[in-house]
């Protein structure tokens, strides 16, 4: 009874989907994705846009520090940050999807095949209906939507629903969303030049560019910064860390240059790169996370790049390296802390190593209880900013230095397992974000061995269990081992929790029924460009 309307779904779904790659796009995004990037999570479906949103905002927030950068060359970090506000801030992007049009195209309903009905249009008499309108005209004045039906009676609650399927309100942030979700999808359908075309096609404020390769050129119109002269041997050291040759030496100069050392002249210092920088890794990161767990939530990704790229992991970084040894200042003070800094990093090191090993696993983030000099993440981001701009914004010499020096202290330190001191509460935020509401920790003590068995238990299947005398230790053990299981099988949640579809949020259920005079400011009403039987609607 229900197929055939799931069917002609799926149907529209895929005409759609090829509509908006043909009028928009000229079919450079892979439709998967496309469609994935048009549907909001209020769609209910099987792939929504908040993966491919989680890569695009990052991608964006990349493509646009270099365009500050190449187009502002005076300004400060603080002007940078603000001007990139201006292009990726969601009204920004909210106005460039309805400028050209693209919130129409969004499939932010839920299908509901029961509310399903061809459309069959009805026989009309032209001269009848002529005549109809003018007595209506000339008699009274035209009546409400609500009134139309059994002489203004509140009207059939199968007919509202009906109705309102055909009608879409959307706020400033959903939209945005989906813009970044597109653009999160063509970079996955043909990487980094194929995402800058898509993100001019939207209207992104990037312009007088159209290629990748101008912002090298742009690059080169901006006059050299006086420095402070540097050993050739701390060059050398630090291109020896990296793995990598800089072709602008003056730039990896001014990338360990600390404010301290500039004698009046901040232009010198490390700001800017690491302004560049954060960027560059913010979205290496989410790049290898994204990929690194196919199926993980924007909530599970976003818990791990957010310890990945926290000030205590690149500090941390910064010393396991040795790249602290070659940070070039005039302040004593700041001597004193980053030598401190090294050497109790070193004993908790020392420490969680030894622990690991006691214990039987990989060692965990030993940094967290040390607070860092703020210069450490600092510089590991202008390094990582002055290789991208010395190699002329190509991405290569950054993504083999994040292959080959991040990557690895990543994976070695930086898991679900070990993203807080008590590996219960990750994952019960792990679960959390996923949307998952039906788990718990279920322990049965055995009097006979004196023992407690702690069970993680997810839509009543037995994730993990562990054993152990003490009921802390054994929950420990048990979250520690349900994290390894969800991160070897990053598809069990995807195959068991069916949370989302089955148990909305009430939030969201009562957006779905608000009225448009309830609606905020940024919210817009759009009409569904697919009717009930598949037939094109004005928009």
């Amino acid at each position: 009874m229900l197929l055939m309307p799931s069917i002609t779904s799926k149907i529209d779904d895929l005409l759609l989907v090829k509509q908006v790659n043909a009028k928009f796009f000229q079919h450079i995004i892979e439709e998967d994705y496309l469609l994935a990037a048009l549907s909001p999570p209020a769609a209910w479906v099987e792939h929504d846009y908040e993966r491919l949103e989680l890569l695009g905002d990052a991608y964006l927030k990349d493509v646009s520090s270099i365009y500050c950068y190449v187009t502002k060359p005076t300004e400060n970090e603080g002007a940078l940050h603000a001007a990139r506000q201006k292009i990726i801030s969601n009204k920004a992007l909210f106005s460039c999807a309805t400028r050209i049009g693209l919130p129409s195209f969004v499939q932010g309903k839920r299908f509901v095949a029961k509310l399903w009905q061809p459309a069959v249009p009805a026989p009309e008499d032209k001269d009848t209906k002529a005549t109809d309108m003018e007595n209506t005209e000339e008699s009274q004045p035209q009546a409400s939507a609500a009134d139309q039906d059994k002489g203004g009676a509140k009207r059939p609650k199968r007919k509202r629903q009906q109705e309102d399927q055909n009608v879409l309100w959307l706020g400033e942030k959903t939209v945005a969303d989906v813009v970044e979700a597109i653009i999160g999808a063509a970079y996955l359908s043909g990487g980094c030049e194929v995402a800058l075309e898509v993100s001019k096609i939207l209207g992104v404020g990037i312009p007088d560019v159209a290629l990748w390769s101008d912002f090298g050129r742009k690059l080169g119109t901006i006059s050299p910064v006086a420095l402070v002269a540097c050993s050739v041997r701390t060059l050398a050291a630090v291109e020896t860390i990296v793995g990598r040759s800089f072709t602008k030496v003056d730039l990896l100069v001014q990338a360990l240059s600390h404010t301290s050392i500039l004698k009046g002249n901040p232009a010198a210092g490390y700001d800017r790169l690491e302004f560049v920088g954060d960027a560059i890794l913010d979205f290496l990161v989410i790049r290898h996370v994204f990929h690194r767990y196919p199926q993980m939530s924007p909530g599970g990704l976003s818990m791990l790049k957010a310890a990945m790229v926290s000030k205590y992991a690149l500090a941390a970084l910064c010393v396991h390296i040795g790249l602290h040894e070659h940070i070039r200042h005039a302040s004593p003070d700041l001597e004193k802390s980053i030598r401190a800094y090294a050497e109790n990093l070193r004993v908790q090191q020392d420490n969680e190593f030894k622990l690991a090993a006691i214990e039987n696993r990989l060692p965990g983030q030993y940094w967290m209880e040390l607070e860092p000099p703020k210069v450490l993440s600092d510089v590991v981001e202008s390094v990582v900013g002055a290789l991208y701009v010395s190699d002329d914004f190509s991405p290569a010499g950054v993504e083999a230095f994040f292959e080959n020096v991040v990557k690895p202290f990543y994976e070695r330190h930086v898991r679900f397992q070990t993203l807080a001191k008590h590996p219960n509460t990750t994952l019960l935020e792990l679960l959390q974000a996923e949307g998952c509401q039906q788990h718990s920790i279920r322990k049965r003590a055995d009097r006979q061995t004196a023992t407690t068995q702690a069970d993680v238990v997810v839509h009543d299947v037995v994730l993990a269990s562990a054993v152990d005398p003490s009921t802390a230790a054994a929950i420990r053990k048990a979250s520690i081992l349900a994290l390894d299981a969800l991160e070897g099988t990053s598809d069990f949640l995807a195959r068991t929790c069916d949370c989302r579809v089955t148990m909305p949020g009430k939030k969201s259920q009562k957006k779905q029924r608000k009225q448009p005079d309830d609606e905020p400011d940024d919210a817009m009403i759009v009409e569904s460009l697919v009717g009930d039987g598949g037939e094109e609607e004005s928009g």
